[in-house]
């Protein structure tokens, strides 16, 4: 009889074993299945979509009043005097020129790795709308506040930082 008992032991140890390990696999199964599933019906945004996108965002609009703002910071910050006179308009005739063919492609590849296509056709939803209007045309203004800010806290910090490791020496 012990030794029928120790089979019946064994048995169910190794039952109860392949069970864990049956549950397991359930398991990794499972979590595997949906990252596959996940990545198979997050479909890539296509390129017409994204120009879309860009178009409804003003991209191209947006990106040289953005340089255009980076200029005149550098220019009140005494970077003029660093470069040829006519530099900064150089530059803003060339950024507006060489924008489509040179930068555009990289925005939209960007764009196309980053965002869905299901996640394009929102976004280009909300900028069609009064309120994704109203971003689009507010964030060039309020992205120019906060780089002004930005500059200003970072001087200040940087007097503020030279200033204590020169007191410690």
């Amino acid at each position: 009889m012990p030794n029928f008992y120790f089979l019946t032991l064994f048995k169910t140890k190794k039952i109860q074993s392949i069970m864990k390990n049956k549950f397991f696999a359930s398991i990794l199964i499972f979590w595997v299945s949906i990252f596959f599933c996940d990545s198979i019906f997050s479909q890539t945004a296509t390129i017409e979509q994204v120009k879309e996108l860009l178009e409804v965002m003003s991209a191209e609009e947006q990106f040289i009043s953005s340089m255009e703002t980076m200029v005149e910071f550098q220019k009140q910050s005494g970077q003029s005097d660093l470069v040829p006179k006519d530099f900064f308009e150089e530059f803003i005739k060339e950024t507006k020129a060489e924008f489509k063919t040179e930068l555009m492609p990289q925005l939209e590849e960007i764009y196309r790795k980053n965002f869905t296509s299901k996640e394009v056709e929102e976004l280009i939803a909300l900028y069609k709308t009064e309120i994704g209007k109203m971003l689009l045309t507010k964030m060039p203004l309020v992205q120019s506040e906060l780089a002004t800010a930005g500059m200003q806290w970072g001087q200040e910090l940087g007097i503020k930082v030279a200033q204590k490791l020169m007191s410690k020496e």
